[in-house]
């Protein structure tokens, strides 16, 4: 799917143009909304030249809150996490070099 067309569809101006007929249609008719709604006062997506609704600067917003999940992961998922992690140490030096993997704070523990 193209990224105008998600934009189009979360956005709810797609809604029209999926089939009526099709299972897909009703499950998103009636969930999409429901989302929109329920994240709509607790996510804010914003940079340093986001404005609020009468153009003024919101960067005096506070911080937003951090929310810590800890699960449990998949043998699959522990492997493969262990995969990336190896070839990304494998190749450190020339990946940050190229700006690549350059992450501020980001931790995965798994045990």
């Amino acid at each position: 799917m193209s990224g105008d067309r998600l934009r189009a569809l979360l956005g709810g101006s797609e809604m029209e143009q999926v089939s009526s007929t099709s299972d897909v249609a009703s499950v998103m008719r009636h969930w999409i909304p429901l989302i929109r709604e329920g994240f709509e006062r607790f996510v804010i997506r914003r940079t340093l030249n986001s404005v609020d609704c009468d153009g003024k600067p919101i960067f005096g917003l506070p911080p937003y809150r951090n929310h810590v999940f800890l699960v449990e992961l998949r043998d699959w998922e522990k492997e493969r996490l262990q995969y990336i992690t190896d070839d990304l140490l494998e190749q450190g030096p020339a990946m940050t070099l190229a700006g690549v993997g350059k992450v501020r704070a980001s931790y995965l523990v798994h045990h």
